[in-house]
């Protein structure tokens, strides 16, 4: 109930979307929102209807209609959408600051329906109705004046009454839930190579012009042929009695000098097999059958 001594400034409507849809103030005509895609785009007080003209989420202008006469202002703003100048036929430009959290003298005579980030301010109070009137939210305190109704655990954050988390300058918080970043943090993320076994390590000190593509050393190209080494004896089938066939390496060349350690190893290890089966084929057939 409310008090005698009171005194009713304001009414506020919503629909069943959670919008604010209207606003009654004392013997006056009622205020009208419509939006579109949770963007305020027009709005009617009695004989007079303002629009806001957009290209995606950048404002580009302001038609304001009284009756027949038709009035439109260019709209000047910044990465966070602030509205700082305005610019009609009838209008000089007159340019204007925030504070960092969105606060601005009521006598600036800013001549557009939006401000701070491209928010509706509150005619009554001046606060920002964040969330198409979800959360109200206090430039002069900067802060919200209501708690977030999402868990302190999760989005909500420790502080439910914090605004942008402190950085109003870099992030905005269009929805009065949760704030974004204006502009993602710099940098390339590249999933690296291992490099070659045989790759020298560079290292050398990267100045701030660097990017990152050129700190990253590029690998020598592979040379175009490799000598190939057989060392491997195939198992194959064989009639009893029949002899041993020796198997040679494919290389020709034997005295080569640029064999690695491996390839080493298994041509060492092809000669003594190739021994053991000169050895079994100088033995007579029968006494080989009792081996």
């Amino acid at each position: 109930m409310q008090s005698p001594d009171e005194t009713l400034l304001s009414q506020y409507r919503y629909n069943a979307l959670d919008q604010l849809i209207a606003n009654t103030f004392p013997n006056e005509p009622e205020h009208q929102r419509f939006y579109c895609k949770s963007r305020l785009t027009t709005e009617i007080h009695g004989a007079t209807r303002h629009s806001i003209i957009r290209h995606d989420v950048q404002l580009l202008a302001e038609q304001k209609t009284e009756g027949d006469a038709l009035n439109s202002r260019l709209i000047a703003s910044d990465q966070q959408r602030s509205v700082l100048n305005t610019l009609g036929a009838n209008h000089s430009r007159q340019p204007i600051a925030y504070t960092p959290y969105g606060h601005r003298p009521a006598a600036s005579g800013l001549l557009s329906l939006l401000g701070f980030n491209g928010e509706r301010p509150d005619p009554v109070t001046g606060w920002y109705l964040l969330g198409n009137g979800y959360r109200p939210f206090n430039p002069v305190l900067m802060v919200f004046t209501s708690p977030d109704s999402l868990s302190p655990f999760g989005k909500g954050g420790l502080n439910c009454y914090a605004y942008c988390q402190g950085d109003p300058i870099n992030k905005n918080d269009p929805t009065g839930h949760w704030p974004y970043w204006l502009v993602k943090p710099l940098g390339v993320f590249k999933r690296l190579k291992r490099p070659l076994p045989n790759e020298p390590l560079i290292s050398r000190s990267i100045s701030a012009t660097d990017s990152i593509t050129n700190a990253i050393p590029t690998p020598p190209p592979l040379p175009a042929t490799l000598p190939s080494v057989s060392a491997r004896i195939p198992l194959r089938t064989r009639e009893p009695g029949a002899p041993l066939r020796k198997v040679r390496s494919s290389s020709t060349d034997s005295t080569h000098s640029y064999f690695t350690p491996t390839q080493s190893s298994l041509r060492a290890e092809a000669e003594a097999s190739a021994r053991q089966i000169e050895m079994l084929n100088s033995i007579p057939p029968r006494r080989r059958a009792t081996l």
